[in-house]
Formats: C-alpha cells, structure tokens, sequence
C-alpha cells in the first residue's frame, strides 16, 4: 500500500495560524492550593458557567484585567465571591470560600452579578 503524505500549502498554514490566534484561553483551575496539583483545561474567559467542583486554587494566563465569579450552588447564581484581576500569571486560593462548584469569567471588570 501506497503512502500517502499530506502537503501544506503557504496558504493553508497560514490560515492555520489565524484559527489558532483566535482561540483565546484566559483561566486555568487547579486541584490544589497554590495553583498545584491536576490544572484543569485552560478556557476562556466569555462570561460562561463553569464547573469548579474539586478545585482549590486558579490562574489567570491571559493579560488584562478579568473579573472571576464563584457560585456553590447548581448553577451560575448568587456569587459568593469574586476576583478582579490583573493578569496574565496571577494564582489565588478560593479553598477559604467554602466548596465552590461553578466559576464565570469576565473579560473585563464587570462581573456577572
């Protein structure tokens, strides 16, 4: 059987390039204290409800200033507490809030109230 080999035009990975540009991933939680222990997916901050059950800890990888909501209920309601913060490489323990299970992230200092 023949082998195939795939070419990648210039163009094409250029146009690679772009798609990732436009991927944007802001948060990444982590297990534990200290932004230790197994990180979770690094996920954009775009005002979505997040789960968070597990996590103790979280990193802000992306510049700019965010604003990160924590809920302990089912849903995104009610905030216990939030975090406005500057980034990127900023870690900070929610563990002292209780068992948070929901996180949202705003793209800037509004948070989601």
């Amino acid at each position: 059987m023949a082998r195939r080999h795939t070419k990648f035009t210039s163009a094409t990975l250029v146009a690679l390039a772009c798609l990732s540009v436009g991927i944007q991933a802001d948060i990444v939680a982590f297990s534990g204290q200290g932004c230790t222990g197994a990180a979770g997916l690094n996920v954009a901050c775009d005002n979505d409800c997040i789960l968070y059950r597990g996590r103790e800890s979280f990193e802000i990888t992306a510049s700019g200033i965010h604003c990160i909501s924590f809920y302990s209920g089912t849903v995104c309601a009610d905030p216990v507490v939030d975090f406005v913060v500057q980034g990127p490489g900023i870690c900070l323990d929610t563990v002292q809030f209780g068992d948070l299970t929901f996180f949202a992230c705003s793209p800037n200092v509004t948070c989601l109230n």
